[in-house]
């Protein structure tokens, strides 16, 4: 979209800026519209280009008192998507029935459409859902499994996806063969994740699913070599891709990931309103999944069986339009870039800064007193392949020895007033950090050094 006509359809007023604060115990949560963010940015933005960056940061509301850097779970809207999520509200509780009836459908086709452009697919192709968990639950549970079909998962999969799998087995009699996918910087990285998956696959199989990037370390998988691996073994297999933390936080789209089904959340890095997930079927494997729920009345050709929900919030479908909106007048690769740079300047990666320079095209002229370079710590292990920049985005877990996840969560938010998650799993045990845009330099310069003073806390 134009930037322009971005800031006209927001209806922001760029010489009257707008700033409001709720009290809410020890915090404020604080609404604030830059009236100084450029009508026009530039078509390539700096990764620290600071004053660029602190201007698009104030369109999200901020919670003064504590650091944010969990935003894997679910990110939070700008305002200017907050604000039209609002707007769609009042209008449809003022229409209520009238738009339910008349005006909702034809409203979400125009969505659709939107959406569609924005991933580079056809919207006949695409269902809305509430989230990746509905998504893949539909298509996992209407697969048309027959005793002793097998189906390959990752062993970092995201636990909702493996269990539906585990109930699937236990209703149909399938079989789950289990790939180790590795989070160790090996020289022969790549190969050995393809063929973790490759070994598994029998006469029996009739399904992959993948996850990517990993929700657990952030680990993105060679997703189009794995695919085309799979097709020449057996272009047969139905290849799902959990993407819930892919769609606007890596720049390809879903048509660019080459799978047949993709599902995904759009309340996490595409910034839409809580309860919004998509649903990508190909063609040729519409009419085999049974909807989730009864549908007999539609073509079972058509993606919208998989759609009847009931009644729907669909005031945060239609603000799916905004989101888009607002992610386009920044540019996803711009996007990407800004993410990459706030990972590693609290990694204090000095490898990965210098790759960024030759992904983005620009002289990132980092200070040398920029802090630890945790990557080269033998006191700080980060559980994901540090060799493999090309397939990383902006999460990444670590653990500091002498810690557990728990502990190091609860030092950081206690001492430091970082907000991060503990991840106990069985491969991956660590501490989860995700930074947003609405992330400043200063807050995960904060998050280097606070690692610093605790591995040299735990070293004496």
């Amino acid at each position: 979209m134009n930037r322009r006509l971005f800031i006209k359809k927001t209806g922001i007023s760029i010489g009257m800026g707008s700033v409001s604060g709720i009290s809410f115990g020890t915090q404020t949560f604080i609404n604030s519209i830059s009236k100084e963010i450029p009508t026009i940015l530039p078509k390539k933005i700096k990764p620290n280009d600071e004053d660029i960056w602190t201007k698009i940061r104030s369109y999200y509301p901020q919670t003064t008192g504590i650091i944010n850097l969990e935003n894997g779970y679910f990110s939070h809207q700008a305002q200017p998507v907050l604000d039209y999520h609002r707007t769609l509200e009042t209008e449809i509780n003022s229409k209520h029935s009238l738009f339910m009836r008349k005006e909702q459908d034809k409203r979400v086709e125009e969505i659709r459409q939107h959406f569609a452009r924005y991933q580079n697919c056809s919207a006949e192709n695409l269902a809305f859902t509430r989230n990746t968990t509905e998504s893949l639950n539909t298509v996992i549970m209407g697969f048309p499994w027959q005793k002793n079909d097998e189906v390959i998962i990752g062993d970092q999969d995201y636990g909702s996806m493996v269990e539906a799998f585990q109930q699937a087995r236990n209703r149909w009699g399938i079989k789950i063969s289990v790939a180790k996918v590795p989070y160790e910087s090996l020289v022969n990285l790549e190969e050995i994740t393809i063929q973790s998956y490759l070994k598994h696959i029998t006469p029996n199989t009739k399904m992959v699913h993948l996850t990517h990037p990993i929700n657990l370390n952030g680990q993105g998988l060679p997703i189009k070599k794995i695919i085309l691996e799979i097709r020449k073994i057996n272009p047969e297999i139905c290849v799902v891709i959990d993407a819930a933390h892919a769609l606007s936080h890596f720049p390809h789209t879903i048509e660019a990931l080459g799978a047949d089904i993709v599902g995904s959340s759009l309340h996490k890095w595409t910034g839409n309103p809580l309860g919004l997930g998509c649903l990508y079927i190909k063609t040729s494997w519409i009419p085999k999944i049974w909807p989730l729920m009864g549908d007999v009345e539609r073509d079972n050709h058509d993606i919208r069986r998989f759609e009847h929900h009931g009644t729907r919030p669909i005031q945060s479908i239609l603000s799916l339009q905004k989101a888009i909106e607002f992610n386009e007048y920044i540019g996803l690769e711009n996007r990407y870039y800004r993410l990459l740079y706030l990972k590693y300047i609290w990694q204090g990666n000095r490898a990965g800064l210098t790759n960024l320079e030759k992904l983005s095209g620009f002289k990132l002229d980092i200070p040398k007193d920029l802090g630890e370079d945790h990557t080269q710590s033998k006191r700080v292990n980060f559980l994901h392949p540090m060799n493999s920049l090309e397939h990383q985005g902006a999460i990444s877990t670590f653990i500091i020895k002498g810690y557990t996840p728990n502990e190091i969560a609860r030092k950081l938010e206690e001492q430091f007033k970082i907000f991060s998650v503990a991840i106990n799993h069985p491969v991956i045990n660590g501490v989860r950090i995700t930074p947003q845009l609405s992330n400043s330099f200063e807050d995960v310069l904060a998050l280097n050094r606070a690692i610093t003073i605790l591995h040299n806390e735990s070293s004496k």
